[in-house]
């Protein structure tokens, strides 16, 4: 777990950093967790299912913790991601957790001015953490998404060590 626990411009960023919102859902997908579940990963993993991401990394790496994007009263744009205070993770992959977050709060901002948001340490379970901020618990979902996630985590980090080892992002 040292590799992720350094992480640095070799593991940076799988993808180009994507804020949640350019995959929000559409009203068929809020409507049909059927037709939410069809989305690619990056997607459902963007938009809806951020936290169940965060969670199974977790499981895997407890050196991470989950921590929750809260925007303040009035706006949208609550996020999960997980993080050992040095390195991020979500759909983007692997970064730097304070790059990750100034690109986080400088894209909302660009797009809802007056964003701002505090950034709350979750120790609860999954069951708690959706009662008490409106997520889908995972057994409401079109099919229970823990393999996916699992699935989803093991191509991300795969990408990332070939990243690693050509010396370049993907």
């Amino acid at each position: 777990m040292g590799g992720l626990a350094t992480a640095g411009p070799e593991l940076a960023a799988l993808m180009s950093f994507r804020p949640g919102f350019e995959f929000e859902r559409t009203a068929a997908e809020l409507a049909s967790e059927r037709v939410s579940w069809a989305r690619d990963d990056r997607a459902f993993f963007a938009a809806g299912a951020c936290h169940v991401l965060a969670y199974a990394f977790v499981d895997r790496f407890p050196d991470f913790h989950i921590m929750f994007i809260k925007p303040w009263q009035g706006f949208g744009g609550t996020h999960v991601f997980a993080s050992n205070g040095s390195v991020s993770f979500d759909h983007n992959g692997l970064m730097p957790v304070e790059e990750f977050l100034l690109k986080s709060a400088m894209a909302y901002q660009a797009r809802y001015p007056g964003w701002f948001s505090d950034l709350v340490p979750v120790t609860g379970s999954i069951r708690q953490f959706c009662a008490e901020n409106d997520h889908t618990l995972p057994e409401l979902f079109h099919r229970l998404p823990w393999d996916r996630a699992d699935a989803c985590i093991d191509r991300m980090l795969f990408q990332a060590a070939v990243s690693a080892l050509r010396g370049s992002s993907p």
